[in-house]
Formats: structure tokens, C-alpha cells, sequence
């Protein structure tokens, strides 16, 4: 099952899904303050992904002009999960009039997502100087 949380749950459940939140932050380098800021001005839309009453994963969302962008993901046992997310996120393109979605992600969900017809538009090649501290 997937669910939009509204701030007042994610205020309230944070601690379920925590660390799922900082590993989907640090994919984007975004900081929790930004982040919460995105989410209670309404830019970032948040969803969780819940099986047999357990967190397997939390993305956001964000519209922006006719692109449905994939911020960020983090989760677990992706198998279980990784259709029904692309189903998910095309249906919630569609309703919102997109006309494309765009990913941002690890290379392994390139290869997670190219199953469902995606590719990969360009790369981004990093060199890591310090890591910041995560809160």
C-alpha cells in the first residue's frame, strides 16, 4: 500500500521511518530543514510505502511545470515494492497532467527502473571532497 502523509503524520510517525528519511536526503543532498520547509509549503509531496504494517519505503515527489520528479527513495526489499511504486508515480503523473517523469537516484535504480521503459537522459559524475554531517 502506498500513503501521502500529511505533515501532522509525518510529525507523528517519523520515528517508524527515520532512517529511511536521512537515506533519502542524502541522495539528494537536501537537509532536513530544507526538506520540511518543501514539505509543509506544499512543493514536496511525501508517501510511504507500507507492507504487512511495516515501512518498506519513502519517497518524495515534486511537480514541477509538467514533470512528476522522483526526488528522492530510500527502502528495503525492493522486490516487493518496485511495480507497484512505477505504477504508482505513472498513475500520479497522469492525474497531475505531466508529461514526463523524471527520476533523481542512485545508478542502481536506473537498472531497478529501465525494466518499465525509462532511460537514463544523462549523468552526473561527482568527486566527493568531505561528507557533511547528517542531523
Amino acid at each position: 500500500m502506498i500513503r501521502e502523509l500529511t505533515i501532522e503524520d509525518f510529525k507523528s510517525e517519523l520515528d517508524s521511518f527515520k532512517n529511511l528519511v536521512f537515506k533519502a536526503l542524502n541522495t539528494f543532498d537536501c537537509s532536513f530543514e530544507e526538506f520540511y520547509n518543501n514539505f509543509n509549503n506544499n512543493i514536496y509531496s511525501v508517501f510511504l510505502i507500507v507492507k504487512d504494517n511495516h515501512v518498506k519505503a519513502f519517497f518524495i515527489l515534486e511537480k514541477e511545470n509538467d514533470e512528476l520528479i522522483l526526488l528522492a527513495l530510500s527502502g528495503e526489499d525492493t522486490s516487493s515494492w518496485k511495480k507497484q511504486l512505477y505504477v504508482f508515480i505513472t498513475r500520479k503523473a497522469r492525474e497531475l497532467k505531466c508529461s514526463s517523469i523524471q527520476v533523481y537516484g542512485r545508478k542502481g535504480w536506473l537498472k531497478l527502473l529501465t525494466k518499465y521503459g525509462m532511460t537514463a537522459e544523462y549523468i552526473t559524475i561527482n568527486r566527493i571532497l568531505f561528507r557533511k554531517k547528517v542531523n
